[in-house]
């Protein structure tokens, strides 16, 4: 039981974050950025999300270690956010898998078999 409510939890909270890509400006929140698109076409993740700019430069937490971008270089920033079509269609998914199993359970109780 326990371990079906963990399941159920994780699911429902990856199942409502979504990736966006917006194109870079240098005033956006960079609080929620988890990663960039270069005009090079090259896409890079962050360790920690949020990053900060100085003297036309990005810098961030990457996975080796402290890592800096020139601005000019980043097309799109990279930011997760809720989504809320997939978490209404994560509600409706586990809504009609409950409403199947208690039919499954009535129709099984309704039949007694002797």
């Amino acid at each position: 039981m326990v371990l079906s409510l963990t399941l159920m939890t994780a699911s429902m909270l990856t199942g409502c974050m979504g990736t966006q890509h917006v194109p870079f400006n240098a005033s956006s929140d960079l609080n929620s950025v988890t990663g960039i698109t270069l005009r090079s076409g090259g896409e890079i993740e962050f360790a920690r999300t949020g990053v900060w700019i100085s003297n036309d430069t990005l810098y961030a937490v990457g996975y080796t270690g402290p890592v800096a971008f020139p601005t000019d270089g980043i097309a799109q920033l990279t930011r997760d956010h809720f989504s809320v079509g997939r978490t209404a269609g994560l509600v409706a998914a586990i809504g009609a898998g409950l409403f199947a199993a208690l039919l499954v359970l009535v129709a099984s109780s309704s039949w007694n078999i002797n």
